[in-house]
Parts: structure tokens; sequence; C-alpha cells
């Protein structure tokens, strides 16, 4: 019995120690690609729903920060050219909420599995966007994003009022 309980401790302990180092690289990787330090964040929620073919799926991850480190980093984002001012862009607008039009509702992409969108509405804060479709000419620029057969691209909303971090990727 003790044999039995050593054993599920030490499998209990190696997995949470890669639990915790996945959400070490997890944070690394997504401060990487927006260009702030994520180091003091705190993941809400994670969904990846990658491993189809070739790699297809979505990651949405909330992450929430301390006030002051909430404060920094609104500030490290202000100052950061990767980085906009909300509104979104028109395209930007319709990916994440959707958008009602004279020829009716037109839904929006970033959604889970029972079509509700993971992003708030969100007044006050800043947008990254990172186009990674390979016919994309600038990664900058949302203009093609409605005019292919897949998508490619990043998107992540800061909210300074609640100093949390929405971040969304699709790969399709």
């Amino acid at each position: 019995m003790k044999r039995i309980c050593l054993c599920l401790l030490v499998v209990l302990s190696i997995l949470l120690i890669t639990a915790a180092c996945s959400l070490i690289n997890l944070k690394k990787d997504i401060a990487q690609t927006l260009g702030v330090n994520l180091s003091s964040a705190t993941v809400l929620q994670n969904i990846d729903t990658h491993g189809g073919f070739q790699g297809d799926g979505d990651t949405y991850i909330k992450m929430t920060f301390p006030d002051d480190e909430g404060k920094i980093l609104g500030e490290e984002i202000e100052n950061n050219k990767g980085w906009n001012k909300l509104p979104l862009t028109d395209n930007l607008n319709i990916a994440v909420y959707g958008e009602e039009s004279a020829s009716g509702p037109v839904a929006p992409l970033i959604t889970n599995d029972n079509g509700e969108v993971y992003f708030p509405w969100i007044n006050n804060g800043y947008y990254f966007f990172l186009d990674r479709h390979s016919e994309s000419g600038n990664e900058k620029d949302d203009t093609e994003l409605f005019d292919r057969m897949s998508f490619n691209f990043t998107i992540a909303i800061y909210d300074i009022d609640n100093h949390t971090l929405h971040y969304y990727e699709s790969d399709t």
C-alpha cells in the first residue's frame, strides 16, 4: 500500500511539474509573438484545438494581471509599435464580434464550439494583429483577411480597465 501511494505521489508530482512548465512556455511564446512581458500573467482560460490535419485548429487564451503589473503592461503596449489603440478595424471587428448588415447578420470567426464569441466587448484598450497566411503581403494588414479560402492569423486585445489579455490564433 505504501508503494502504491508513493508511486501515485510521484506520478502526480510529474504531472504538476509538466503542467507548470507548459504554462511558462506558453506565456513565453505568446510574449515573444506580442512583443510584451507576460511574466506576471495568470492564465484564466486556455483552449487549444490544434492537432487536426496539418496542425489546423484554434487557440484562445485569457490572462489577467495584478493591478500594478496590468498598468505597466498597458504602458508597455502603448509604446509598442505592433499594437494599436481600439477600436478594431472593420475586418477585425467582423472577425471578433460579427456584424449586422442589410443582407443579414454575419457571424464572427472567433467563436467556441457553441458559436459564442470568446472576446467580450472592450472599449478601452489595444489590439495586436498578425496575418500569418502564406499569401499575406503585409503581416500587419487585415484588408485581405476575408479574401482567402483559409485563415492563419493571430489577434490579441488588451483590456486596460480590467487588466485582461485575450489572445487568439487561427490556423485553417
